[in-house]
């Protein structure tokens, strides 16, 4: 049984400027850092959750690949004689081995000591289909979107407001006046019908008013 496991870490790490004679797009540093680093906690992950997926013997390996510019390829695996929680352990050592290496410049990494190896480069270098595929984190520059409610927004939304309450005073003003003179027109027509009736036909008028 294995208690304790000793890291002796060997890194190669190089820019990635060409692979298999293809030359690799420029793209964001802290965007391929972003895409790198959630395949490579994805497969360690997978790796290590892939033991209990054969009952007769330990296996733990998993492969990935992350859908980005370029297309990024992930393996990590554990020999069989570590437990779930070491092989998790040895992969996150050269997780955060890796991620030092992860700097202005991205490069290919290849980490491994005698337990686990951990690995991620720009074009394939394992058969057969990856096991787990993600898509790519979102840019920074689609993540940050432009401030709408800036100050020359809320100056203009102010100066909107007051002009339709201006209006909506207006308005009312009008209507009052309107109001009131037909009022007048109405008091004044009752007042003129009820003078014109005499005291015989008082009743009948009334009715009327």
């Amino acid at each position: 049984q294995i208690n304790h496991v000793f890291f002796r870490i060997r890194v190669t790490s190089g820019a990635v400027t060409r692979s298999e004679n293809r030359r690799v797009p420029a793209v964001a540093a802290a965007w391929f850092s972003a895409a790198a680093t959630d395949i490579l906690t994805a497969v360690s992950a997978r790796a290590v959750a892939s033991s209990n997926s054969t009952p007769n013997a330990k296996k733990y390996f998993a492969t990935g690949e992350v859908e980005f510019d370029p297309r990024i390829y992930v393996l990590a695996q554990c020999v069989p004689l570590l437990t779930p929680a070491q092989c998790s352990g040895c992969l996150g050592q050269l997780l955060s081995q890796i991620k030092t290496h992860l700097g202005t410049t991205p490069p290919w990494v290849t980490s491994r000591v005698e337990w686990c190896g951990l690995r991620y480069g720009v074009s394939p270098f394992y058969d057969g289909q990856a096991m787990l595929q993600l898509e790519a984190p979102p840019s920074p520059t689609s993540a940050t979107t432009p401030d709408t409610t800036g100050p020359e927004k809320k100056k203009t939304s102010a100066a909107g407001i007051s002009v339709g309450v201006a209006c909506s005073l207006v308005l009312i003003s009008i209507l009052s006046v309107f109001v009131f003179i037909r009022s007048r027109r109405r008091i004044k027509a009752t007042q003129h019908d009820n003078r014109e009736c005499t005291s015989q036909d008082q009743n009948i008028c009334n009715q009327f008013t």
